[in-house]
């Protein structure tokens, strides 16, 4: 379907819109647009962010957004506001500016989970264009995956990144927090029947349906929190019946075949710790 003008709103923004010319403060709130497109559970876009002295940005967690039911220790919450400060990091990049980055600055205000701070210029760096042209082309959506397997280039890439990412300096060293697995075809049948085991239980659970029903909304409605019906490949009508429909019944059995389906076709998975 066509998208109107109020839903894609934040997704028109350009480069060539960046205020040169402008005040430090004009420059950190357009880089901000490329921030707030990135990923988040249901949609709730569970962050804040405040400029401080024009040149640092602090990033909240903005608990009035948490997911309760299938989220109660804001660890999905946590990891999305990480989506957000990835893409402002590669949109500070992208601009030449240099920065630093203070995780959980604050002992005293779980809230404040990072300040970004602005340090000098530098040269921005070729290989992270096509990183800063993939934040506005991002959707999200539930369909079926093609029916393609993964050219060996991208794993290898997604092989460095994670080596070079998915550990953190800890009190007693190094840590790994991420890594990647290349399932194998009978490992894709376990992960699968563990997705549709998943959805079974979670769609039993008429907490966990109000929550998810309340986050999503009609193709034709203008919020821009939660989860659009196409997301679903719902059409137009059932976008408005959708909530309802998940609110009452318990769909759990359909969509534990559809996501076991979807889950066999991927041969790769990427896993962090909880």
């Amino acid at each position: 379907m066509s998208l109107r003008e109020p839903e894609i709103q934040a997704w028109n923004i350009a480069e060539n819109q960046f205020p040169k010319e402008g005040t430090r403060n004009e420059q950190l709130k357009f880089l901000l647009n490329y921030a707030i497109l990135a990923p988040s559970s249901h949609n709730t876009q569970p962050w804040l962010f405040k400029i401080v002295d024009d040149n640092m940005i602090e990033l909240y967690a903005d608990r009035t957004r948490a997911l309760a039911v299938v989220d109660p220790e804001d660890r999905a919450l946590t990891i999305s506001c990480g989506a957000a400060l990835s893409h402002l990091q590669i949109a500070i990049r992208h601009f030449g500016y240099a920065y630093e980055v203070e995780s959980f600055p604050d002992s005293d205000n779980k809230d404040l989970l990072t300040r970004v701070i602005l340090d000098g210029r530098r040269e921005p760096v070729k290989e992270e264009n096509s990183l800063f042209e993939a934040i506005t082309k991002r959707r999200t959506n539930r369909l079926k995956f093609e029916d393609l397997e993964p050219k060996e280039s991208v794993i290898s890439k997604l092989r460095s990144i994670v080596a070079e990412e998915g550990q953190v300096e800890g009190g007693e060293g190094e840590t790994t927090i991420v890594w990647l697995h290349i399932a194998k075809e009978g490992e894709k049948n376990s992960l699968a029947d563990l997705i549709a085991q998943g959805d079974r239980i979670q769609l039993s659970d008429k907490r966990f349906r109000r929550e998810l029903a309340s986050w999503i909304h009609s193709n034709r409605g203008h919020s821009k929190d939660g989860m659009p019906g196409y997301a679903f490949g719902f059409s137009n009508i059932m976008s408005h019946m959708g909530p309802f429909v998940l609110r009452t019944f318990d769909i759990g059995k359909g969509q534990a075949a559809k996501d076991r389906q979807t889950c066999y076709r991927l041969s790769y998975s990427c896993h962090s710790w909880d």
